[in-house]
């Protein structure tokens, strides 16, 4: 979570004005997103299409260059099933000039208009593929579920789908209280939303067919650590653990970070009951939750040659890293090799991570402010135990670390 905003705000997002978007999906659709990798990365690339296009309008650029990075979270406040997504993006376009130079149109402040135009384009788009695909049926003038057994039906043995299933509803899958609302939820109706059905509560929040969009939140070029802070929410776990309370009957009480609108600000589960839930939102195996597209993905020739790169930090040990990656001259090296092809090329030494994150210098020496360096790790209780002593601080039997 750190090290990605980190990454982002250090290495790959140039000194551009950025802007997130949030990008929610119905219900039924959350379900069917986390079961299927790839329908989540098809709807995810006309998502990004969709942005990508907004922003060329926007900023008058036709055809212009657009970047954004995709996180993908499945977890809702209650510890639901809820697929949606979080963009960053740069609110603007890049232009290529003649002389090969980039240069950087910023886009216009959201609407009530431009954010209409656009949820409805992604909800149009998206459900003319699960149209397509047989997630939902047209019935005369109407869009209806379809027969979703029928894609599930070589699912049906693995526990992820009653849990996931169970999850997106609220209601409990397993055990007695197997399919008993966790809340208080009313009955849907079984035809799918019209996308012109459009609400808006502000000018950078509308919702229309079931979709939202709610692009308020937007930072200038400066704003670094503004950025990185917002990526780590955008980066960050299904649950926060000061959010949890073991009550004295085995229970667990889950604090909501905003109440609903019937008044609850707390969920209670039997641990069995927790552990479904926490089941649900484990991603499928190679379920990609972080994506990149436009001048950010791997596979973009400007990704190495966007101008205005941010300097790396005079403070930091790890500046040296921190510099923009050179241009790719093989592309058929492996992706762990390729320059940005892994989030690994680009780790942060931990005590910079830790003093970035918890703004703490681990190194700085509290008594005679003075760097420290990293003489051993000693893992043998013995030898813990007899440098302890010696220095005073004595703790008793210690367990040795497992390797």
């Amino acid at each position: 979570m750190a090290e990605a905003a980190i990454y982002l705000t250090d290495t790959l997002i140039p000194l551009v004005p950025v802007r997130q978007f949030v990008v929610t999906f119905p219900p039924p659709l959350r379900l069917w997103l986390a079961r299927s990798q790839t329908l989540a990365a098809k709807i995810c690339r006309r998502v990004s299409d969709a942005l990508s296009e907004h922003l060329q309008r926007e900023s008058g650029i036709k055809d212009g260059l657009t970047g954004s990075v995709m996180f993908i979270q499945r977890f809702g406040s209650g510890a639901n099933l809820n697929v949606h997504c979080h963009i960053i993006v740069l609110d603007g376009a890049y232009e290529e000039k003649s002389t090969g130079r980039l240069k950087f149109y910023t886009a216009k402040a959201p609407t009530a208009e431009s954010i209409t135009r656009l949820v409805q384009v992604i909800a149009k788009r998206v459900n003319k593929h699960v149209l397509k695909k047989g997630y939902l049926e047209e019935f005369e003038d109407l869009t209806v579920l379809g027969n979703t057994e029928d894609i599930f039906s070589a699912q049906r043995d693995d526990v992820h789908l009653p849990a996931q299933g169970a999850s997106v509803s609220h209601r409990i899958a397993f055990g007695p209280q197997a399919g008993q609302p966790v809340r208080r939820i009313k009955t849907s109706h079984s035809t799918w939303p019209a996308e012109d059905d459009v609400e808006a509560t502000s000018d950078a929040c509308v919702k229309a067919g079931g979709y939202s969009v709610h692009a308020a939140t937007a930072m200038k070029s400066h704003e670094r650590e503004r950025m990185e802070k917002l990526v780590r929410y955008m980066a960050r776990p299904a649950i926060a653990e000061e959010r949890l309370a073991l009550l004295p009957d085995g229970s667990i009480r889950l604090q909501l970070k905003t109440s609903w609108r019937d008044g609850t600000q707390f969920l209670l589960f039997t641990p069995s009951e927790f552990i479904e839930k926490l089941i649900a939102l484990v991603p499928l195996p190679k379920f990609h939750l972080t994506r990149y597209y436009g001048v950010f993905a791997k596979a973009s020739k400007y990704r190495d040659k966007l101008p205005d790169r941010p300097p790396p930090k005079p403070d930091d040990p790890n500046a040296s890293s921190n510099q923009p990656t050179p241009p790719r001259k093989n592309k058929l090296l492996p992706s762990s090799k390729r320059p940005g092809g892994k989030m690994g090329a680009h780790k942060i030494r931990w005590a910079a991570l830790l003093k970035r994150t918890f703004a703490i210098d681990v190194l700085q020496c509290g008594k005679w402010k003075s760097r420290m360096r990293l003489v051993a790790v000693v893992c043998d209780s013995p030898t813990i135990q007899t440098t302890l002593t010696a220095m005073g601080m004595g703790l008793g039997r210690i367990r040795p670390i497992a390797h």
